[in-house]
């Protein structure tokens, strides 16, 4: 039987950061998905350029605070994907 090894931290943080962006990129799928928008019109209702959505989709880890507070409210995620946006375990 192999021998497995702890992740290092920054595995740990990579592992993280994949599950920030699944869970960022499935709450936004499903909102514009159930509400028939698109992503220009959450990105205008977040305050920001479209272009920078786009940024935010391939490294969520770029989104401040602020903004990701502002993102939530607009696509309006649950405390569950919120806390799963953070990185944090829910169930």
């Amino acid at each position: 039987m192999p021998r497995t090894r702890p992740l290092t931290e920054a595995q740990r943080l990579a592992e993280q950061e994949k599950k920030c962006a699944q869970a960022f990129l499935a709450a936004l799928g499903a909102y514009t998905y159930s509400h028939a928008t698109t992503e220009r019109v959450v990105a205008a209702a977040v305050g920001v350029d479209p272009a920078t959505l786009t940024r935010w989709k391939k490294d969520p880890g770029k989104i401040s605070m602020s903004k990701a507070r502002r993102l939530a409210r607009a696509i309006k995620m649950t405390p569950e994907q919120w806390l799963a946006f953070g990185g944090y375990k829910t169930g």
